[in-house]
């Protein structure tokens, strides 16, 4: 998934739960849920407050992981230890990794299907 990609067309929910799970936006905001996000237009890059653009605005022993490729994201710990083997995945700036571990390791965002 993409910021920048077209989306889907969708009915703007008008009232979603009055619970508090924030999710970072495209445009970089915090929300206090997917349904408040969705209800201001905007597509959810993160299911976390937004912490980060990109690794530079993390800790060394961190990355900025979304579920978008081109998104703002959250800080996450960069793993120590990756089983081997497991699905190849794409990382977003292209190369391939034998397992999505293997990607955070390498600070990399991996491309969703």
């Amino acid at each position: 998934h993409s910021c920048k990609d077209p989306g889907d067309c969708a009915v703007r929910p008008e009232l979603g739960p009055l619970v508090s799970d924030p999710v970072c936006g495209c445009d970089g905001t915090t929300s206090d849920n997917a349904c408040e996000a969705g209800a201001a237009g905007v597509r959810v890059s993160a299911d976390e407050p937004c912490e980060c653009v990109n690794n530079d605005d993390c800790d060394l022993s961190d990355y900025c992981n979304a579920n978008t490729c081109d998104g703002p994201g959250v800080c996450e710990m960069r793993p120590e230890d990756c089983p081997p083997g497991g699905p190849t995945v794409v990382a977003c700036q292209g190369p391939a990794f034998p397992n999505a571990c293997l990607a955070a390791q390498a600070g990399q965002r991996v491309r969703s299907e």
